[in-house]
């Protein structure tokens, strides 16, 4: 690509932004005010996920959310009671995250942080824009002039209260950092669970990595869950988003029987 279309193509993604945080906010079908992309406000959109979050509500006080966009889940998780922690990098992404929270007056049971999650805390560059944004630049599909610097922080830097949590996490790309990062929620499978939205290589690695704490790995489809192990990841074309869930407990059992 020629410098001046690259020039001509961030101008454009630009303009995007900025129309995107001057729309008008929209009532979705969960029940709650929105500004987002048109795709959001379909009954098609990830409804599975959408139903483990909102099942989850009935037992998990804590909604953590890597790679936050716009703030979908975040709204959705705090309509139904639970706090929120939500991390967003992009600027654009985190004005739209916060004027969503705000709207839905989930604010005081909100935090906000404007950075990345990783395995260790550092500033570096992130690539992209709205949901494709990515800290590695080989993933990007945008232009690479269309960066910007970001904070990464790792999970384990913050305190989250002692109740059960439900981590959601979309990184496109970094998931394993972020788990890596977060060692001490890890090995807490009885209080926590993730839906990590994943494939391939990297779905095989966090497998080896949660797999021996006691989670389960379950395939969120569209509309059925289906159980994968490490060993039978290699056979599968899974990919999109995995819900990992220890299962010793009563009420996990139950979200998942409902599936």
């Amino acid at each position: 690509m020629s410098l001046f279309l690259e020039k001509i193509e961030v101008w454009n993604e630009r303009r995007i932004e900025k129309r995107r945080l001057k729309k008008d906010f929209k009532m979705t079908k969960d029940g709650f005010l929105y500004k987002g992309i048109q795709s959001q406000f379909r009954d098609d959109w990830e409804p599975l996920t959408r139903q483990i979050v909102v099942g989850a509500s009935a037992f998990t006080k804590n909604f953590v959310n890597i790679g936050a966009h716009y703030g979908y889940y975040a709204c959705l998780a705090g309509k139904h009671g639970m706090n929120i922690t939500a991390f967003e990098p992009i600027d654009a992404n985190f004005q739209m995250l916060r004027d969503n929270i705000s709207e839905n007056k989930l604010c005081s049971q909100s935090r906000l942080i404007h950075g990345a999650v990783g395995q260790n805390t550092f500033l570096t560059k992130i690539y992209g824009a709205f949901s494709g944004a990515t800290l590695l630049p080989e993933n990007t599909k945008k232009p690479k002039s269309m960066s910007q610097v970001t904070q990464v922080f790792t999970l384990s830097d913050f305190t989250f209260m002692e109740f059960p949590t439900l981590f959601l996490i979309d990184t496109e790309g970094f998931e394993v950092e972020v788990i890596k990062g977060a060692s001490n929620l890890v090995e807490a499978s009885n209080n926590n669970s993730c839906i990590i939205e994943t494939s391939g290589k990297k779905l095989n690695e966090l497998a080896s990595i949660m797999e021996p704490y006691g989670y389960s790995i379950f395939h969120i489809g569209a509309d059925k869950l289906t159980q994968v192990s490490k060993c039978s990841i290699g056979l599968s074309q899974y990919s999109g988003n995995f819900l990992f869930i220890n299962l010793d407990t009563k009420n996990k059992s139950i979200l998942i029987n409902r599936f």
